[in-house]
């Protein structure tokens, strides 16, 4: 009895000892398994390439600065390197020697046939030019009517559309003037005049014309250049149709008008050149 219990007592021990030294080595077994596949790992980690990432591809620029940068700019001196010279710059000339005048030869002998008077030097043409011909023809005008004090009407007989050396005299009832004239009135004159027995030219206050004839297309007319203020045209001579037998023109800074009936005609530089048509009694 007392032997079989510590036999089987002693197996029961030696059981529980064989499972305790079974469990460390399979552990043991176990994490040297680890250890021998970890390198391995490892080594397989880095021998793998690595994975590429999406990227944009980089355009070259058109316009190469580096290569620009590197080319010589014109007058660049680089250091190291001599200076260039330009190939375009005239060289110097040497300076002229000075060379010895040529002796004088002698005069020839005049010859006898030859006339040792001396041939006067030619002078330039001192001609003045003739002036242009002006085709205003003159006018002979006499007053029908004078109004105002006489420094108010006033007229003279000029020889060019401006003539200011000319005089200026006092238009009195019945006067008479031939040529080209020139008439002026002031803030109190009225003028009244029968010119060529053709046409009655009546001039307001503060007016200027001047009066002449031309011939125009082969036709002759009585011109008047008023230069401002009114004048009332009445034709006195007239044919068969009832209208002047000579035509008047009259011409202002603003324009032109040939009448050949009895017309009113205004000029001033605000409002310009105004006409009115008369109606004849």
């Amino acid at each position: 009895m007392g032997r079989s219990d510590s036999s089987a007592r002693d197996a029961a021990r030696g059981k529980r000892w064989g499972g305790r030294g079974i469990l460390p080595t399979a552990l043991a077994m176990g994490a040297a398994a680890l250890l021998a596949g970890a390198p391995a790992a490892v080594a397989q980690q880095q021998s793998d390439p690595p994975i590429p990432r999406n990227k944009r591809p980089v355009r070259r620029p058109v316009i190469d600065l580096e290569e620009m940068a590197k080319r010589p700019r014109p007058g660049q001196i680089v250091p190291g390197e001599p200076a260039s010279t330009d190939p375009a710059a005239p060289e110097s000339e040497p300076a002229a020697q000075p060379t010895s005048a040529p002796a004088p030869t002698p005069p020839a002998p005049p010859s006898p046939a030859t006339s040792t008077a001396s041939t006067p030097a030619a002078t330039p043409s001192t001609t003045v030019p003739v002036a242009a011909q002006d085709p205003a023809d003159p006018v002979h005008a006499s007053v029908l009517e004078v109004a105002g004090p006489p420094t108010q009407v006033q007229w003279r007989a000029v020889t060019a559309p401006v003539d200011e050396e000319a005089e200026w005299g006092t238009i009195e009832a019945g006067a008479s003037l031939d040529g080209r004239i020139e008439l002026r009135t002031g803030l109190a004159g009225v003028v009244a005049l029968d010119v060529d027995n053709q046409t009655a030219l009546r001039f307001g206050r503060l007016s200027r014309a001047r009066l002449e004839r031309r011939i125009t297309s082969g036709r002759s007319e009585i011109v008047v250049h008023l230069l401002r203020g009114r004048v009332v045209v009445e034709p006195r001579a007239l044919d068969a149709a009832g209208l002047a037998a000579t035509p008047v023109r009259i011409v202002t800074p603003a324009g032109t008008a040939v009448r050949r009936v009895a017309v009113e005609i205004a000029y001033d530089a605000m409002s310009g050149m105004r006409e009115t048509v008369l109606k004849r009694e």
